[in-house]
């Protein structure tokens, strides 16, 4: 998930389930920023289902980056090396540009 991903599963999360999620844009994109690095193997798809399943489950607590990794594990080793590849071109790519 990029960033951008992240802030808006946030903002989902936020309005469908846990308003105290709720904070300024700035604070949000800052742990956006900050959990996107590790769920580059997430999908949007995944997330939000994740984010579904704990709120259904959950007893008051507010969904964290631990609970979206558990219910979104890397796949296999070979996704994650794909993942990996991917996010290296890319910064390859901003290099050069």
């Amino acid at each position: 998930m990029t960033p951008r991903e992240v802030n808006a599963l946030l903002a989902y999360a936020q309005a469908a389930h846990d308003a105290r999620l709720k904070q300024d844009q700035q604070d949000r994109m800052v742990r956006a920023t900050s959990w996107a690095r590790k769920l580059e193997h997430v999908s949007v798809a995944e997330a939000q289902a994740a984010v579904d399943d704990f709120y259904s489950a959950a007893g008051g607590e507010a969904i964290g980056l631990a609970d979206l990794l558990a219910a979104c594990p890397v796949r296999s080793s070979s996704h994650a090396g794909n993942v990996t590849e991917q996010r290296l071109a890319r910064e390859r790519a901003e290099l050069t540009s």
